[in-house]
């Protein structure tokens, strides 16, 4: 029983009345970690998984350099085994031995030694035993499912031809390259407490030669292109809205958020840096920085297009803190940010003079809580960026621009050109960026009103516009009409759930998981958040139409005596019906929490708690209201 009650307090289950001995007692107050919705968690998860790789395999880069003579020790890297079993790139048609399983395990093991992937693995499941931040979703007590080479993609390529001579072959000159696919797949309870694998593919090239200028050339790219291209000010480090490739004008820039959007990032990611434009830029720099003594050429090998094979956000410009409504306690404020929100979207305050806007009326609600939270927002976001410039040894005409987020660009396909049968790959490289609305606004400038006085002010707050005007026109909701109990207290929040412009012909409702006891809260916050299978075309017309990249509605707790949100617990058990969800049950042992709606959007983190809803009053009330379409 002890082993039964430790998993269900890992899982931030409560119990409910009919086993009201787990759910009294001392048990404390759930931490926002333990209850983050589990969604979040995963992703959370992924992303430092990710980095904890890309970090890795980034300090192993100068180990996949070899020397001959070097007294590396090898089982299979050798010059002899290389002319053997691999192509030899200047003959016309080439005879080579086939490599048998032996061998090809003799160079996994080489590439283990080298990369020592033992210790990556270790890396990886510290995320397991170091902090308890993921417990409830590590599955059996690891992170990683596996770590292997796959030997079918093995690929032995050399020349004898030097860079320097356009002529034969010279027996004193040897370069070679030996391609291998590195596969981690990373093991995680899902929303259903099923395992579920996130896999990764990493394309890894060892260079073996005796050209030591041309492997010190490599190594210094590798180890360097990262800051240093950073560092020329190019507009595909400093994104803005004045980048063409980005199709925006100053008065739509709120649209520049859409690469919060993980759907919508990787088609801008690749249309900035697939771009002839990118791609003559960048490799004009790594031969001007980088290849200027040695007559190298480049080229890409996907048609000479760059390959991006990843792209992330590492910080941006965020709400950090939730602004919480009570219907009672906060009397007609409640009501105003419930209609803004919960309702229908009204411009109902003075018109403001935007800097890059002109003259607009504003919804005075959302432009109070924005105006009220951004400069907190911006600050803690610039205290990263702060960390960005430092590690980035940056020092440039852009280290005070009013930076909204920051992120890296992985590209594959790079190759040196040696001569016209050899082209040498390159291991993946990166690039840095900075996205800022005008990177020509200086942030010492900023002053008390960021909302109408600075273009990225303007951004946020047409952004959060327009994430909401989406959710009401997907959600379709409605002013609720239900009165619940002998008080008779309206139904907090309400939507029909057929899209309004009818571009989806399916209803939300159907598709919401039928009930809530304990185990099952965390499936209800995932259809109410949009994100089961069976809800993408809803959750990307949400995401794309309100150029947002976060959108979750959830059922969530408020603790009436510490004001503290958990975000993956109730305290009832709610049934979906015909009328909505009504809440079934209430739980024994805390009273002094509310069920509460929790709602985020890029800019904004909204709380709206339902007094009412904690005591017998409400029981078998509706908590959320199905409208008529």
């Amino acid at each position: 029983m002890k082993k039964l009650l430790t998993i269900l307090a890992g899982l931030g289950i409560a119990s409910s009345a009919t086993t009201s001995v787990i759910a009294c007692g001392n048990k404390s107050e759930p931490s926002v970690e333990e209850n983050n919705d589990v969604s979040e968690l995963i992703n959370q998860f992924k992303k430092e998984s990710s980095e904890i790789m890309d970090s890795f395999i980034n300090s192993k880069k100068d180990k996949l350099l070899g020397l001959i003579d070097d007294n590396g020790v090898y089982n299979f890297f050798n010059r002899e085994n290389i002319e053997k079993y691999g192509t030899d790139t200047n003959s016309e048609s080439a005879n080579l031995d086939d490599l048998t399983e032996n061998l090809k395990d003799d160079i996994v093991t080489d590439f283990n030694n080298i990369l020592k992937t033992i210790d990556l693995k270790s890396e990886l499941n510290d995320l397991a035993t170091k902090s308890d931040k993921f417990n409830v979703i590590i599955w059996n007590n690891a992170v990683v499912d596996s770590i292997d080479f796959d030997k079918n993609s093995i690929d032995i390529k050399y020349t004898n031809k030097d860079w320097q001579e356009s002529g034969e072959a010279n027996p004193n000159y040897f370069l070679s390259s030996t391609v291998i696919n590195l596969k981690i797949s990373i093991q995680f309870k899902n929303q259903d407490g099923n395992k579920e694998n996130f896999d990764t593919t990493i394309p890894l090239v060892f260079t073996y030669t005796n050209d030591e200028v041309l492997l010190k050339s490599i190594d210094k790219i590798q180890k360097n292109i990262e800051n240093d291209f950073l560092g020329t000010e190019s507009k595909f480090t400093w994104l803005d809205y004045q980048n063409t490739l980005l199709n925006l004008e100053k008065n739509s820039s709120y649209k520049i958020f859409d690469i919060f959007n993980t759907k919508r990032r990787e088609t801008i990611v690749n249309n900035i840096y697939s771009s002839t434009q990118f791609r003559d830029e960048f490799m004009n720099f790594i031969k001007t920085k980088y290849l200027n003594e040695i007559n190298i050429g480049l080229q890409f090998s996907n048609n000479n297009t760059p390959v991006i094979s990843k792209n992330s956000i590492t910080s941006k410009v965020e709400a950090n803190n939730y602004d919480i409504f009570l219907n009672e306690k906060d009397g007609q404020n409640y009501k105003d940010i419930n209609n803004s929100v919960l309702i229908n979207l009204k411009e109902n305050g003075n018109e403001i003079n935007f800097k890059d806007y002109g003259k607009k009326s504003v919804n005075k609600e959302v432009y109070n809580i924005l105006n009220k939270n951004l400069k907190i927002m911006y600050e803690n976001y610039y205290k990263n960026f702060t960390n960005f410039l430092t590690e980035s040894n940056y020092d440039g005409v852009n280290k005070k621009t009013n930076s909204v987020a920051v992120g890296k660009v992985s590209i594959d396909g790079l190759s040196l050109i040696i001569n016209s049968n050899y082209k040498l790959p390159i291991n993946t490289v990166s690039i840095k960026y900075s996205l800022a609305i005008d990177n020509n606004e200086n942030n010492e400038s900023n002053g008390e009103n960021l909302i109408k006085d600075t273009s990225f002010g303007n951004a946020i707050y047409f952004n959060a516009i327009e994430g909401i005007k989406s959710f009401q026109n997907v959600f379709d909701t409605k002013k609720p009409t239900i009165l619940n109990g002998t008080t008779q207290f309206e139904t907090p929040f309400a939507f029909s759930g057929k899209v309004r412009d009818q571009e989806i012909e399916e209803n939300i409702w159907d598709s919401l998981h039928q009930e809530s006891n304990g185990s099952y809260v965390s499936s209800v916050n995932k259809g109410l958040s949009l994100l089961k299978d069976t809800q993408v075309n809803f959750r990307d017309k949400l995401l794309e139409d309100g150029n947002q990249g976060v959108f979750d509605l959830n059922f969530a707790n408020y603790n009436n005596s510490s004001g503290k949100i958990s975000e993956g617990a109730i305290y009832s058990d709610v049934l979906k019906t015909e009328k909505g969800y009504k809440q079934n049950r209430r739980y024994q042992g805390y009273y002094e929490r509310k069920t509460s709606i929790l709602l985020k959007f890029n800019f904004l983190s909204l709380v709206f708690v339902f007094e009412q809803y904690s005591s017998s009053a409400a029981d078998n009330s509706i908590i959320i209201e199905r409208s008529e379409t």
